[in-house]
């Protein structure tokens, strides 16, 4: 029995054209979106697990040596001997260094103080970082660091070392301390509410540019604690 198929028609080669078009705008369209959240996603994953690494580190010098308050070297110019006491030996290192220039300069590819919004130009402010490059572990590189005025010990993790831009804060960088009588390193600004570290009023160190203060804080220092207390994650009002 024949059958006579009169009617069926493929696509013509116009109608192909424009499919593919029409596919290619929508692809354009939405492929920033989820490349920026998959870059989202990667960003707090690596800083959950840095901050995991780091608070480790310190429980296990605790167990060596005892409550962080009786450790030696207390003060913010000897923050590189207390690192490389008490820090330093807890992590596989690629490289680690008492960064004297780092206020104004890189060092050992890590961006300078002042290449991260800080003012540094007041002598004895703050005090030149100890850097560690980390081998193995999910942190790119950890910057000690403390202020004469204060007595915390602060951290910059950094999650991403760019090459080819400026690092900044709430993206590559992240802001840790540890103040005294405590246990774990913390998020900075982790004692404000979230709406106060996205909007303000917030004196410094809030987690949107605007945020300005003294030398001992600068914008996006609190960036860290709203990704905390999202559940290590960013989400669609976090200022990426």
């Amino acid at each position: 029995m024949l059958h006579h198929y009169k009617n069926k028609k493929g696509f013509t080669l116009a109608e192909v054209l424009i499919t593919l078009g029409i596919i290619g705008v929508v692809a354009a369209m939405t492929m920033p979106t989820l490349i920026a959240n998959h870059q989202k996603e990667v960003v707090a994953t690596s800083l959950r697990k840095a901050y995991a690494e780091l608070n480790l580190a310190l429980q296990m010098a605790i167990s060596d040596y005892g409550d962080v308050s009786t450790w030696d070297y207390s003060t913010a110019s000897e923050i590189s001997l207390w690192a490389e006491k008490y820090i330093k030996p807890y992590f596989k290192i690629l490289n680690a260094q008492n960064c004297s220039n780092n206020r104004s300069f890189s060092c050992i590819g890590v961006p300078a103080a002042a290449q991260l919004g800080y003012d540094t130009k007041p002598t004895g402010i703050m005090s030149a970082p100890y850097v560690i490059l980390t081998s193995g572990g999910t942190a790119k590189a950890f910057a000690f660091y403390k202020y004469n005025a204060y007595s915390e010990v602060r951290v910059h993790v950094y999650v991403k070392l760019p090459k080819n831009k400026k690092a900044e804060k709430g993206k590559d960088v992240f802001t840790f301390v540890l103040k005294p009588n405590k246990t774990a390193f913390e998020p900075f600004g982790i004692n404000y509410s979230r709406d106060t570290l996205l909007k303000g009023p917030i004196r410094a160190g809030g987690c949107f540019k605007e945020s300005g203060g003294p030398d001992y804080y600068g914008p996006g220092d609190g960036c860290a604690a709203v990704i905390m207390m999202d559940g290590w994650k960013i989400k669609p009002d976090y200022p990426w």
